[in-house]
């Protein structure tokens, strides 16, 4: 697989983890088996993306700024932010684990889902707009 076509893929799954996210957001949550359902559909293709990025893109795109010469510093920053943001949607997948952990506060729930679909939107945005932009046409 070309650099294009991994970025190209990578996308695709980004668009599905929106799409996701969007799903949970828009479905009642008294229909509470469907929205853990749907969070569990989440954290899988959000493991299985970062497996990628963490075993493929990343190293990859790594190995060819080092091979020219590049400073990665920020780039290992920017990768070890995942890593926090990917700490904080388990451990919100994890207290909303059950129907009735939803049902105790909705609002709550409502809010946090929110906060985690804004925080993953704006590093979808960074990463398409950023790395997977230089790594496509490395």
């Amino acid at each position: 697989m070309n650099n294009e076509e991994l970025v190209k893929m990578m996308k695709k799954q980004h668009d599905g983890l929106q799409a996701d996210l969007t799903t949970v957001l828009n479905t009642d949550v008294n229909e509470g088996e469907s929205v853990i359902e749907l969070l569990l559909k989440f954290k899988n293709d959000l493991l299985g993306h970062l497996a990628v990025e963490d075993k493929i893109f990343y190293p990859a795109y790594l190995n060819e700024l080092k091979e020219k010469g590049e400073d990665v510093s920020n780039t290992v920053a920017f990768i070890e932010e995942m890593g926090l943001i990917k700490d904080a949607v388990l451990v919100f997948l994890n207290k909303y684990g059950t129907t009735s952990d939803i049902l105790k506060d909705v609002e709550l729930f409502t809010s946090e889902l929110k906060g985690i679909i804004q925080t993953l939107n704006i590093r979808i945005e960074t990463e398409e707009e950023g790395v997977y932009e230089f790594y496509s046409v490395m």
